[in-house]
């Protein structure tokens, strides 16, 4: 197992190279989880750490482009993972310029639709939150969803799991990515649950501990965690 230089008082921060914390080990997680949270609010990204979102949100845009005839390589939705939705279509009409920017709106609301609709059919909670959402309620202050995700549809899932009651939902300002409410939420003590090694970081730089999760969209991308688990 890796690691880098331990911060006093605290778990060494991991990277991806060190074996992460699988469905099989998720107690070991909870036990290391349980003294980080404690007394913090714990924030957790949707996309990617309470669901495995990502193919679903692939697939989506996906079809919709290749439905207007756009030819749509294989690895396209790479860079955009973490996006918000307007800066992904900005990309793809940058890319695309035949989607048109004036259709912007429409290709976002039938996009929302789109997957709303496969996410409800196909989707379930993680591992990671099944485990880690209840043991956590015992000692952290507060747990949030902090994401650049859709928060309507966010809370449609989440209730629909039953998991509505359980976890707020941050809504961000217009035209602002997560970063705000990332900075909003480590301005006190903070545990910070999310697969972007950008936020990751940021969340470190303001004093909070961090879970990072592995997943085959971000392998090599600076996931680096006081713990590490895989989706």
């Amino acid at each position: 197992m890796t690691s880098r230089k331990p911060v006093p008082g605290r778990p060494a921060i991991h990277d991806a190279e060190t074996m992460p914390y699988t469905s099989a080990t998720a107690q070991q997680l909870v036990d290391a989880a349980l003294p980080l949270a404690r007394g913090r609010a714990v924030v957790w990204d949707f996309d990617g750490v309470l669901a495995d979102t990502e193919p679903l949100h692939a697939e989506s845009y996906r079809s919709m482009l290749e439905g207007r005839g756009l030819t749509v390589a294989p690895d396209f939705f790479d860079e955009l993972v973490g996006s918000t939705e307007l800066q992904i279509w900005d990309r793809l009409t940058e890319l695309n310029p035949g989607l048109g920017e004036g259709t912007r709106q429409l290709l976002v609301d039938e996009r929302r639709s789109l997957f709303l609709e496969a996410a409800l059919a196909e989707l379930a909670p993680s591992w990671i939150v099944l485990a880690l959402l209840p043991q956590l309620a015992a000692v952290a202050r507060s747990q949030t969803v902090v994401s650049n995700g859709d928060p309507d549809v966010i809370g449609t899932l989440l209730d629909s799991w039953g998991l509505g009651d359980a976890l707020g939902v941050a809504r961000r300002a217009e035209g602002e990515d997560k970063r705000s409410l990332v900075v909003e939420h480590c301005s006190g003590p903070a545990l910070v649950i999310e697969d972007s090694g950008t936020f990751l970081a940021l969340a470190r730089s303001m004093g909070a501990a961090t879970i990072g999760v592995v997943h085959q969209y971000n392998r090599g991308r600076g996931i680096e965690a006081d713990l590490l688990c895989e989706l």
